[in-house]
C-alpha cells in the first residue's frame, strides 16, 4: 500500500500519528519528510548545472534546434 500524507507541520500532532497508526496497523513504514518547493521547475533550477542545461535546451528550442523521432526510432 502507498500512501501520500499532506499536512502542515502544524496539524502534525499526536491524533495524526494515530491515524497513520491506524491506516497502516501491523505494517512496516516508511516516513519520508520533505519540504516541497513550489513546482518541479523550482526544483530543477534550484541546481546551478540543472539550470545552465535547461537555460540552453530552452535556447535550442527557441532556435528549432530540436531533434523528432518516433517510438520505432528508439528500438
Amino acid at each position: 500500500m502507498y500512501t501520500t500524507l499532506q499536512a502542515n507541520i502544524d496539524e502534525l500532532d499526536n491524533s495524526f500519528l494515530q491515524k497513520i497508526k491506524e491506516l497502516f496497523k501491523h505494517k512496516k513504514v516508511t516516513i519520508t519528510i520533505s519540504s516541497e518547493l513550489d513546482d518541479d521547475t523550482e526544483y530543477l533550477l534550484s541546481n546551478p548545472a540543472n539550470k545552465q542545461r535547461l537555460m540552453e535546451s530552452i535556447e535550442q528550442a527557441k532556435n528549432g534546434k530540436t531533434i523528432s523521432m518516433n517510438l520505432d526510432d528508439l528500438k
